[in-house]
């Protein structure tokens, strides 16, 4: 029985975190960090996009990439591999429709540190829930 219980809670639990920008980001970076594509994928909007911006030879290189893509990319790490996105700041400015939050970061694969650089996350609201419609992100070394 109370497994039952828990059961239908849970969902509760994580439309109250996506009722937030913040809440939505956090919960992103925990399906993330535990390569969760299931949970990943429900935190994009249907048309969302993704852009990485870094620079190789002193030349600006963006790399676009799909929510599939991305999903699949994640799917395809090792699980010996580990990784962690360290969320330095938030800043986040929203209406009853957009958010965008800026987050500075610092990124570690296998408790070393790889990159770091800024995420920005634009949002959009849908049936009261924050969905991710464009995610960029700086890929600095």
């Amino acid at each position: 029985m109370k497994i039952v219980y828990l059961l239908l809670w849970l969902p509760f639990g994580l439309l109250a975190q996506n009722s937030t920008p913040k809440g939505l980001v956090d919960d992103f970076f925990m399906a993330f960090h535990q390569k969760d594509t299931t949970a990943l994928k429900a935190f994009f909007h249907s048309n969302a996009r993704l852009e990485s911006i870094s620079t190789k030879q002193n030349e600006t290189k963006i790399q676009t990439e799909t929510v599939a893509q991305f999903l699949q990319n994640i799917s395809k790490i090792p699980n010996e591999i580990t990784f962690q996105e360290k969320l330095l700041d938030y800043k986040i400015e929203a209406d009853q429709l957009m958010a965008t939050v800026w987050t500075p970061y610092e990124f570690y694969v296998n408790d070393k540190k790889s990159h770091y650089g800024n995420n920005l996350f634009v949002l959009v609201k849908e049936k009261e829930i924050w969905k991710i419609w464009y995610l960029v992100d700086t890929r600095l070394r």
